[in-house]
């Protein structure tokens, strides 16, 4: 829960300082005529990618650190079986992929929402 709220408020630090820079397009688009939506998307469509980039680093360490982890384990435990092999398993990689985007995707709705707020 502590990793998954640390992740939450970096996604929404960084679209809120991307929301900072490009300010004055914001407004001129608005100006214009654009909807809350028009100005939405992009923001959110970068939360996820965030968080999609996110997840496949994380995927990355986890696989790297999934034999050494394994063996660690396997000899503090002694003769208990451990529970887990030297891969990830495609649950794994599936709910970390779907943490990633839903962390980032809410995280950017949530910074998008403060800022456009009348």
């Amino acid at each position: 829960a502590l990793v998954g709220l640390t992740v939450l408020l970096v996604v929404v630090n960084s679209i809120r300082m991307a929301l900072m820079s490009r300010s004055d397009e914001i407004e001129i688009m608005r100006l214009v005529g654009a909807s809350d939506a028009f100005v939405r998307w992009p923001f959110i469509f970068e939360g996820l990618l965030v968080g999609l980039l996110g997840a496949l680093v994380t995927l990355g360490l986890l696989s790297l650190a999934a034999a050494p982890i394994s063996q660690l384990a396997t000899t503090i435990a002694g003769q208990v079986p451990v529970g887990f092999g030297d891969r990830l398993s495609s649950q794994v990689a599936a709910v970390v992929m779907t943490a990633g985007l839903g962390l980032g995707g809410f995280g950017a709705w949530l910074s998008v929402r403060a800022y456009l707020r009348p």
